[in-house]
């Protein structure tokens, strides 16, 4: 028996990357994501929503009830979850177009600043080394990230240095913290060249926080284009929960 899928995708060979243009968190900067949690996103009545899993993996389960990608994927499938679905398909089988699309798409359009994950997480080095080649491709355009994949930046690291490369200078890293994950990390050299992004769960940071909410969790209407505070190296930025 065919399980039945609100928004199923299959790799025919003809899928194109789906790039969001900004929206009103962001501003007008384009950003690329992929399908959040580790498993098939199921709305509350059973319904399943695409038939492909994922990205999250083992980093989903210790904040898979509070995961805005989750609830936002839930609330809004009709607009996002098949474009987040194709993403995650040409991620995994077929990069080089992904890496290709990308490159023009920045090159056909005004692009100073781009977001790799408004949602889905890091899967692969083999990921972090394709991004890492799409800012070399566009070298006038800034791309940063937030990831709570530490390991894999520093595998990925390693392999920058057996090669003899360094990350690119303009692939802005944020390594977001949560629950403490940082801790176990914090004397690696290669992490004190990120940015860091805290949830402030218990809204006790006395450092600087994200101008975009307040801490009753409100929208204040500044977005990141005006801010660029992740988008610069050096930054250490607390959100409040929203």
């Amino acid at each position: 028996m065919k399980e039945d899928f609100l928004h199923p995708v299959y790799d025919n060979g003809k899928l194109h990357v789906k790039i969001s243009s900004g929206n009103t968190k962001m501003g007008n900067i384009p950003s690329f994501s992929t399908l959040p949690s580790n498993e098939l996103l199921t709305l509350k009545d059973g319904r399943v929503l695409t038939n492909i899993i994922g990205t999250c993996g083992d980093l989903c389960e210790d904040c898979k009830d509070k995961c805005y990608a989750i609830d936002f994927c839930k609330r809004h499938h009709n607009s996002v979850v098949l474009a987040y679905a194709i993403n995650t398909i040409l991620l995994r089988n077929d990069p080089d177009k992904l890496r290709r699309e990308i490159r023009e798409y920045c090159e056909k359009n005004i692009v100073k600043f781009f977001r790799f994950h408004t949602a889905g997480e890091l899967e692969t080095v083999a990921q972090l080394e394709l991004y890492a080649q799409i800012c070399r491709d566009t070298p006038d355009v800034t791309f940063y990230i937030y990831t709570r994949a530490l390991g894999l930046l520093l595998k990925w690291h390693d392999l920058l240095h057996t090669k003899g490369e360094e990350v690119p200078s303009n692939f802005i890293i944020n390594l977001s913290e949560w629950n403490g994950n940082l801790v176990a990390y914090k004397d690696k050299p290669f992490f004190k060249e990120c940015n860091v992004f805290i949830y402030d769960e218990k809204k006790n940071y006395k450092g600087v926080h994200c101008p975009a909410t307040d801490k009753a969790g409100h929208e204040t209407g500044i977005t990141c284009a005006q801010c660029r505070r992740c988008m610069r190296k050096g930054s250490i930025t607390a959100v409040y929960p929203h």
